[in-house]
């Protein structure tokens, strides 16, 4: 895809984060067709009230159509987040394997979406309420440096989360699933478990 108002980096209105990236996803979808191979989306995200997290579930119907799962790391900042009455991102939680990580150390990290090895899309820093505020966001759809930097990043979050409270007490109801076999491409990265994982930090 090389549409310019889907590439490279832009600032991006808060109003209109959740339509750019559903168009980013959409256009992914198209791009790739219903081959019937199983795929998966890594997710890096604030909270499930994120822009990026409600374009997700708004899509979960198209998602499961191609056979694709996904794997999403929260932060646990948005607290009350978790026992929102809006559901905005229900379907995504019901499908999806979670994790939280509650170290302040890494909400720094960026909001960030791999939807395979060129293509993702890359938020503001996690620390910055998404639907608050305008921001800078990168999409990137043929570039294999910047996915596999932003899947090495998600790799190192996936490790250091758990599913710490609040993120239990939820679990029930919304579906949520954690399994210790996920670790996506955990293997191939080299380094300690205990050392804090390297961030997308761009600004």
């Amino acid at each position: 895809m090389h549409d310019k108002a889907n590439s490279g980096l832009q600032v991006v209105k808060k109003e209109e984060k959740e339509s750019r990236v559903t168009a980013f996803v959409e256009q992914h979808l198209e791009k790739i067709g219903c081959s019937g191979l199983q795929s998966e989306f890594l997710l890096v995200a604030r909270s499930p009230e994120s822009p990026v997290c409600r374009a997700l579930s708004a899509l979960a119907p198209k998602l499961a159509a191609h056979n694709i799962t996904v794997q999403v790391v929260f932060t646990a900042i948005d607290t009350g987040a978790f026992h929102s009455e809006s559901q905005a991102s229900e379907a995504l939680l019901k499908a999806a394997t979670c994790r939280v990580v509650s170290d302040v150390r890494l909400y720094e990290a960026h909001e960030q979406l791999v939807l395979d090895d060129t293509t993702c899309w890359i938020g503001d820093c996690m620390r910055r309420e998404p639907a608050k505020r305008d921001a800078y966001e990168s999409y990137s759809n043929s570039c294999a440096q910047t996915a596999g930097a932003a899947a090495v990043s998600f790799s190192h979050l996936w490790r250091a989360g758990t599913c710490a409270l609040p993120f239990t007490r939820t679990a029930t109801p919304f579906g949520f699933k954690d399994s210790p076999e996920a670790e996506v491409i955990a293997s191939n990265i080299a380094g300690e478990e205990n050392v804090p994982p390297t961030a997308l930090t761009r600004h």
